[in-house]
């Protein structure tokens, strides 16, 4: 049995989503399309789902977390390089997440209803 089939955790990631694609017109939709198609296929507890990314990608999960925390409810941030608001690139959201700079979003991870919880995993 994987990690992810022990903890109940559905792992998305999205294809041609790197640094060179569009912030606002393909790598932040991939993440919202993404979650929202999971919660309608899968029982999903939508207290347990969270953003992800690395390097670039990091970037785009903390604005995605920042922009939308009815939706995302924690942040997994691996590498990021920018810190919140150092004025160098604005992003598409309005809110503090326009202070983030633009950069793709990699992945989200959900917690399926009744599986323990993602903090007890060990890797």
């Amino acid at each position: 049995m994987s990690v992810l089939d022990r903890y109940g955790v559905i792992f998305v990631s999205a294809a041609r989503s790197g640094n060179d694609e569009s912030v606002s017109g393909r790598r932040e939709p991939l993440a919202l399309l993404a979650a929202h198609n999971i919660m309608k296929e899968h029982p999903v507890d939508p207290e347990h789902i969270y953003v992800a990314g690395f390097s670039g990608g990091s970037r785009i999960a903390l604005r995605l977390a920042l922009g939308y925390p009815d939706l995302f409810h924690g942040a997994i941030l691996n590498a990021g390089s920018d810190s919140i608001g150092d004025g160098r690139d604005t992003a598409s959201a309005q809110g503090p997440v326009s202070q983030v700079p633009e950069l793709p979003p990699m992945s989200f991870m959900s917690r399926a209803i009744g599986t323990p919880s993602i903090s007890s995993m060990t890797w």
